[in-house]
């Protein structure tokens, strides 16, 4: 059997989609393989910094979108990655 993974690269920031209140994300600075639990979020060059991104997932008021209590994981992952970031830039 054979398990899928994402790439990554140091272009990427690393999100952990499950459980967002723990508010898993990271800058790597290598490439490597990880599992489809968290996402290789790739901002688009001279568009959105990845520092930037990052600072903005681990912000509170970012927190606050993630929060699970009213939002099943995929509808907030949804809200996270579409509607609050265009509201927010």
């Amino acid at each position: 059997m054979k398990s899928s993974t994402f790439y990554f690269n140091d272009e990427h920031v690393l999100y952990g989609r499950l459980r967002p209140y723990l508010n898993k994300v990271l800058l790597p600075d290598f490439e490597g393989h990880c599992s489809t639990e968290i996402f290789p979020i790739k901002p688009k060059k001279n568009i959105l910094d990845r520092r930037f991104l990052f600072q903005w997932l681990i912000a509170t008021e970012t927190m606050k979108i993630k929060d699970l209590r009213n939002n099943t994981e995929e509808q907030s992952c949804k809200k996270l990655l579409t509607e609050s970031c265009y509201e927010k830039l």
